[in-house]
């Protein structure tokens, strides 16, 4: 599972992830929540579909990269989750029909943002369970609302779920009418919050809502539960992807002390567009060789006039980027020297900067190949 603030690449390294997994043999299901277009059409596709969509073998081939596995990809779609999973726990069509033209489900399902989180973890939830995929990459939503998507399984199931709500389903009369005699503090509190959340005034109407759903309210709270122990368990793997700007890091160290206390530990840490390591380039024919596309003709562009200068230049932007850096390989607990073998430490990988934004195969192959640890990709 991908994590971070917007803007960094973290969508994209996501991709990199589940392409070079696919190629590896696994069967791979990348999951994201808003993709570029340039990301889609980097694998042959128009745009990211609402459904499960292989991605075509023939376009990868001809541009020269075999899968030993399977790429499908899917764009989450919170709306059609809820919608789904109405139809898939109802008793019956009339049931579902009521409870999907109910003015309280449609502010729910499209207004409610930490609804939309929620109903992304369902979604992962009932992939997990599909035994056709041996890995799934999730790209989460940019650092301001992953710690929504962390917690609202657990929100979810304290609205729809909670003593409360169940008691103020019992003080309903007939299904539609309220008996206030039968509602504590406790229950008025649920109906306000409900109130807030919905944006609907009427009391009755909302315990009109909350009887219809009555029968879905165990299963909310059950698969709400195995959400959460999912994300808590080893099932998931948190990759933070974050950039060498002072603003981009201080969010990542935000986000990972944030995932620190809901005991949600960081697994891989990507530093993308970075600076070059010069000091393991060899001469400077070599490290020309590897700037990402940077000619000779552009040093001027930069005011450099050797390659020696260039290298200079990006030995001064590694340091400084080494010293903004350190709080976070402190909070998150990067090695000096990362061994995939190290217990509760996280592994760094850093990524360059690209000569131009990721937008085919190669490029994004490319990428992975940094990801993996290797210096050059291989199809």
């Amino acid at each position: 599972m991908t994590v971070g603030a917007g803007g960094v690449g973290k969508t994209t390294v996501a991709a990199a992830l589940a392409l070079r997994a696919a190629q590896g043999g696994k069967r791979t299901l990348c999951l994201t929540i808003d993709p570029a277009r340039r990301l889609a059409t980097s694998l042959g596709l128009e745009k990211f579909p609402k459904e499960q969509m292989k991605v075509p073998v023939a376009f990868l081939e001809a541009h020269g990269i075999r899968l030993k596995g399977s790429l499908t990809v899917m764009m989450l779609d919170p709306e059609e989750t809820f919608d789904q999973l109405i139809r898939d726990h109802s008793t019956s069509a009339e049931e579902t029909s009521r409870i999907l033209q109910h003015r309280i489900y449609t502010q729910l399902s499209k207004n409610l943002s930490g609804t939309h989180s929620y109903m992304a973890m369902e979604k992962v939830l009932s992939v997990m369970k599909d035994s056709q995929y041996d890995l799934i990459v999730l790209d989460t939503p940019p650092a301001a609302r992953t710690l929504e998507f962390f917690d609202a399984p657990r929100r979810m199931s304290e609205i729809l779920d909670s003593p409360a709500t169940r008691a103020l389903v019992r003080a309903i009369d007939g299904g539609s009418r309220l008996k206030f005699g039968l509602v504590g503090v406790g229950i008025r509190r649920a109906i306000a919050g409900l109130e807030r959340v919905t944006g609907a005034g009427l009391v009755g109407e909302i315990a009109e809502f909350l009887a219809t759903i009555n029968g879905l309210f165990l299963g909310f709270g059950e698969r709400a539960a195995q959400v959460e122990k999912h994300l808590m368990g080893g099932d998931f793997g948190y990759i933070l992807v974050t950039s060498p700007l002072h603003k981009t890091i201080q969010d990542a160290l935000c986000l990972s002390e944030q995932m620190k206390t809901r005991g949600l530990q960081i697994a891989g840490l990507v530093i993308n567009r970075t600076a070059l390591d010069v000091r393991n380039l060899g001469t400077p024919t070599s490290a020309m060789n590897n700037s990402q596309g940077l000619s000779s003709q552009g040093l001027s562009s930069q005011g450099l006039s050797t390659v020696g200068d260039l290298i200079n230049l990006q030995l001064e932007k590694r340091i400084m980027e080494d010293r903004l850096l350190e709080p976070l390989f402190t909070s998150i607990q990067v090695p000096q020297h990362a061994n995939l073998k190290e217990r509760n430490s996280a592994i760094e990988v850093r990524v360059p900067s690209f000569s131009e934004d990721v937008h085919n195969p190669e490029s994004l192959l490319r990428l992975a190949s940094y990801l993996s640890g290797n210096e050059a990709p291989t199809s």
